[in-house]
């Protein structure tokens, strides 16, 4: 029971941050923010209705579509995240913007909304219907996934550029960035475990040094990962570890690939990618 308790509260807390975020800082000073909350601030400014409408209706077809290959009580749980998120988007939008300097007002509302989304995808699992859209893409187009987004992202601050002027655009460009940045670290620190790749040309003598230093704690996906070379590793170790590990590596083979991301990510990616 606690454990529900402590993911309401953070789910809870993401949402409001995120909500807060753009409400406060980022639409009334005209900064979009990529994927399906950029267009819904973007359909929001053409139809003057109020952008949490669209982030719920948007959203929802995908959240269908994502909740189909995962149990209830995620399943659950990500719809909570964004009817939260939809919701107090809404509450928050009668209230006057806290910022009314663009450069500064998408520095705060950026990086008050990476650490909502962070929290609410770590903890939820759904932020947004971009990474639907763009699996779905990637199967009828040869980009790659980081490309699509890209190039969708682009497209919406493109349409931004001309709705309300270049320089805005360019403060939306760097908002993008703060948000992506501040949820990619919000998601590496409150992951309990970690996914790691590596690369390396002795991958036997660091799979023996992982065994000796940290035992049963590191799990290897091998042989079961499909996509894995003879010459890479796959494994899961828990956070607290990684430092030791990326140094235990660095030691061993100085010129080894060392990738880490969170678990949760992982997990979403791996299972999206079997649909």
């Amino acid at each position: 029971m606690g454990t529900v308790w402590k993911r309401g509260a953070y789910i809870i807390l993401g949402a409001f941050l995120a909500a807060f975020g753009l409400e406060m800082f980022l639409t009334p000073n005209q900064i979009i923010p990529g994927g399906v909350k950029g267009i819904s601030g973007l359909l929001s400014h053409i139809t003057e209705m109020q952008m949490g409408v669209f982030l719920f209706l948007l959203n929802l077809p995908f959240l269908f579509h994502y909740n189909r290959g995962i149990n209830r009580a995620r399943a659950l749980w990500a719809i909570v995240g964004l009817a939260l998120l939809s919701a107090l988007t809404i509450l928050f939008h009668p209230f006057p913007p806290l910022v009314e300097s663009p450069p500064l007002a998408a520095f705060l509302g950026s990086l008050i909304l990476g650490c909502g989304i962070g929290l609410i995808f770590r903890y939820a699992g759904f932020t947004d219907g971009m990474q639907q859209v763009v699996l779905l893409l990637k199967k009828r187009l040869f980009f790659s996934i980081a490309e699509i987004i890209m190039l969708i992202n682009l497209l919406i601050l493109f349409v931004a550029g001309f709705l309300f002027g270049w320089e805005q655009a360019i403060y939306s460009i760097f908002g993008y960035v703060v948000t992506l940045k501040t949820t990619t670290y919000v998601l590496n620190n409150f992951s309990v475990r970690k996914a790691i790749w590596i690369k390396t040309e002795r991958s036997e003598m660091i799979k023996q040094a992982l065994q000796t230093t940290l035992a049963n704690q590191c799990q290897y996906m091998l042989p079961d990962f499909p996509e894995c070379k003879p010459n890479e590793m796959y494994i899961i170790i828990p956070s607290r570890q990684e430092k030791a590990v990326r140094g235990l590596i660095a030691e061993l083979d100085p010129s080894a690939v060392f990738v880490s991301a969170s678990l949760d990510t992982f997990r979403i990616e791996e299972l999206s990618e079997k649909r």
